[in-house]
């Protein structure tokens, strides 16, 4: 809902976050929501999930990578409008995370 204090509230957590040296990433489901945050990003590309109508999604996403490790480090991922993304997609990035939790322990 406008006018309530959300991106606000994003920056201030970025602030927060940023001032103890780490990292917030800010996605978003679609592009247009994305613009609206501070650093943001739609969850595809920063989870690099495909963008395709099969019904189980996998993400591109290399643990090794530069994108994995920074995605590691951040201590908050807000997700805006995460409702509007599908299912499979969702489950794509928990096990992204599962993964990356694994490979790089904070």
């Amino acid at each position: 809902k406008a006018g309530t204090g959300k991106s606000t509230l994003a920056q201030y957590i970025t602030a927060t976050v940023e001032a103890a040296d780490d990292v917030a990433i800010h996605v978003a489901s679609a592009g247009h929501a994305a613009l609206q945050l501070p650093h943001g990003a739609t969850a595809h590309s920063v989870f690099a999930i495909p963008v395709d109508d099969s019904p189980e999604l996998f993400s591109n996403l290399s643990v090794r990578s530069a994108a994995a490790v920074h995605i590691a480090r951040a201590p908050i991922i807000q997700w805006d409008e995460w409702p509007c993304i599908r299912k499979a997609a969702w489950g794509s990035v928990l096990s992204s995370l599962d993964a990356l939790k694994a490979q790089h322990p904070r």
